[in-house]
């Protein structure tokens, strides 16, 4: 049924939810590594990620990977959007400190 698109307020039995849309274009052969733990010279950064404590990890997690809104997070995880916020926060804190680490262990 191409072409077939629910409205992107929903439909009855799934309010508030869009259909996924093709953006068209060609598959690619490969897999991209962009992101992928433990793909490419990223595994210091990962270990770091993997290093925080789990609600900041968490939050960065669907922050800057699944782009959610901090109102979103503190839904998901309880609490207020200011304190998904804070644990965001302090979590590029301590990962914007081991910024060197990671550009040593690339080279």
């Amino acid at each position: 049924m191409a072409g077939h698109h629910r409205a992107p307020e929903g439909d009855r039995h799934h309010p508030g939810t869009v259909a996924w849309r093709d953006p068209g274009g060609e598959v690619p052969d490969r897999l991209s590594q962009n992101g992928i733990p433990g793909e490419g010279g990223d595994r210091a950064v990962w270990r770091a990620v993997a290093a925080l404590p789990p609600r900041q990890r968490t939050v960065i997690a669907y922050r800057y990977l699944g782009g959610l809104d901090y109102t979103t997070i503190a839904g998901l995880l309880g609490g207020s959007a200011d304190a998904a916020r804070r644990a965001a926060a302090d979590g590029m804190k301590t990962l914007r400190a081991q910024r060197h680490t990671f550009q040593e262990q690339e080279q």
